[in-house]
């Protein structure tokens, strides 16, 4: 100190009073004002230190103090306990415990909140701290569409849900089977966030389980491996293999055909699922003609399943029609694949007006693909209305 305080070794008070001034300096304070006004550390490593050491004396007080806390005071409290747990095995597990209990309802403050803060805390917390028991409540509320900027969070909760069933399969063969549906939805989250490999291992284990399963209790455990397989071929087909793609999309078709064949109510939306991914997959491997019959069937049977309960089945037969529609298009029967592109924009529409924010980018797309097929068809005026609207 003696090297950057010139006033060291003056008087006792006038040297307190120097060394108040030059801290001032160094440390000025937000909107405060004043010769001797120091701001506040932050970090504050020895206010971390001291409420480490209280933390270690009174173990229950980190749950108690943030099952009462105001969202500023909640993010204060994290954002230290967070710190403190970097270092700290015994802190890490106190915070740990109580975001097992409250990850959830914490990260649901977070998005409610003003500002960015406390949602920030709570994502650092998160994963400092690793709560495989709060990751798998928070996972288990996330929607299956989120916005980009939280996929690579959905992924990492999923990841920590994961980890924790692992630990749990390990001693416990009941939970195997619900660490292989973790493990898709990792594998469906992980692909969200542009993480394609990793996405793709997971999705392999959870084929890998479900099949050992199925293979001992077919009528448990078939449904989820075909299941599995529909995802498995969607991570194989992103990452470029093509033909392996195929395989798993085919299997899947195969156990779902098998499985309605049983029980219609219970399969037919499954089959109708497997069908849709059938088609796209061989679409992408260039066998166009061959991805027209999936397709249709696709249609074919959610149409029937929408004529029944709307709600529910509309959305996937808009999907299904738009897929027909460019698979016609790229299998050069451009005039075919007007209707039921043309369609899927009616429907898409009529799903945009009861929920702007779901449907709205469904609906841009799909009239941009109208726009293509009708361009393509030599329909310039009309291909223009459709671009048109896609872009207003």
């Amino acid at each position: 100190m003696s090297a950057l305080n010139p006033h060291h070794g003056a008087e006792p008070e006038s040297r307190l009073i120097a060394i108040a001034r030059w801290l001032a300096q160094l440390y000025p304070a937000g909107g405060e004002t004043g010769p001797l006004v120091i701001g506040q550390l932050e970090p504050d490593r020895l206010s971390e230190v001291l409420t480490g050491d209280v933390l270690h004396l009174y173990p229950d007080l980190l749950a108690t103090a943030m099952q009462v806390a105001s969202d500023r005071q909640l993010t204060r409290a994290l954002t230290v306990a967070d710190r403190i747990a970097r270092d700290d095995q015994a802190i890490r597990d106190q915070l740990r415990a109580v975001l097992d209990q409250r990850l959830a309802d914490f990260f649901q403050r977070g998005l409610n909140a003003d500002g960015d803060e406390l949602l920030a805390a709570v994502i650092s917390a998160m994963t400092i701290s690793r709560p495989a028991g709060g990751a798998l409540m928070l996972a288990g509320r996330l929607p299956d569409i989120l916005p980009v900027w939280m996929r690579p969070v959905a992924a990492t909760a999923t990841h920590l849900a994961v980890d924790g069933l692992r630990v749990r399969a390990g001693t416990d063969p009941s939970a195997a089977d619900e660490l292989a549906g973790w493990l898709s939805n990792l594998g469906n989250r992980l692909s969200e966030a542009g993480q394609r490999e990793e996405a793709l291992t997971a999705a392999t284990e959870a084929v890998t389980i479900r099949r050992q399963l199925a293979e001992a209790n077919p009528a448990a455990y078939l449904p989820n491996l075909a299941m599995s397989l529909n995802n498995l071929g969607n991570r194989l087909g992103e990452a470029g293999r093509r033909e392996e793609a195929l395989a798993a999309a085919t299997e899947a078709v195969t156990l779902n055909r098998q499985l309605a064949e049983a029980n219609p109510a219970a399969y037919l939306p499954d089959l109708a699922m497997s069908l849709n991914n059938l088609g796209n997959q061989l679409s992408g491997a260039g066998r166009r003609q061959e991805a027209l019959a999936p397709a249709t069937e696709a249609v074919t049977i959610r149409r029937q399943l929408a004529e029944a309960n709307p709600a529910a089945y509309l959305p996937n037969l808009a999907m299904s029609l738009n897929n027909l529609g460019s698979q016609l298009s790229e299998a050069g029967r451009r005039e075919e694949a007007q209707a039921p592109t043309t369609e899927a924009v009616t429907l898409y529409r009529q799903l945009a007006n009861a929920s702007p924010a779901a449907y709205l980018p469904d609906l841009a797309s799909v009239l941009n693909n109208l726009g293509n097929r009708l361009s393509g068809a030599g329909r310039r005026e009309e291909a223009l209305t459709a671009a048109t609207a896609a872009v207003t």
